[in-house]
């Protein structure tokens, strides 16, 4: 398979021809009519004429079906993204509506601590021991 080349010719070319060789296959594509003037000398007089420009490529036929199955293959992969994109769209999308619908949890509210009562003096812990009753009872008591 050649790589691409602009050709510019009279006549307007088909996007493909498989018919007027039968070991080559033109591929053509970007075909554009133009429009120029061109000079007379002998009659001076300017013309304006019409030309076709377009890139063109050569192959063989098999080259030709192997491009075509590639070109299959890449879509049928493009269409299979194109399915998963969406399914994942419209998953968010449903997801998304469903949030919208749901109320949402009311946050908990902050209730204020009951008032200390007062504490009876069965509730209150007895007092540490300070250090000298721990060693031997107080002062008066290791006198003795």
């Amino acid at each position: 398979m050649q790589e691409w080349r602009t050709v510019t010719g009279d006549i307007k070319p088909e996007a493909l021809d498989m018919a007027s060789s039968p070991s080559t296959v033109y591929e053509r594509r970007n075909i554009k009519e133009e429009t120029y003037q061109e000079e007379n000398a002998m009659q001076g007089t300017t013309e304006t004429k019409t030309r076709w420009t377009y890139e063109e490529r050569e192959m063989t036929p098999a080259e030709y079906a192997a491009a075509q199955t590639m070109q299959q293959i890449m879509q049928a992969i493009s269409d299979s993204e194109m399915n998963m994109t969406m399914a994942i769209v419209d998953t968010t999308g449903m997801l998304a509506t469903e949030n919208v619908d749901t109320p949402a949890e009311e946050p908990p509210t902050d209730t204020p601590a009951e008032k200390p009562t007062e504490e009876s003096p069965a509730d209150t812990p007895a007092e540490e021991p300070t250090e000298e009753q721990t060693e031997g009872g107080t002062e008066d008591e290791q006198n003795v």
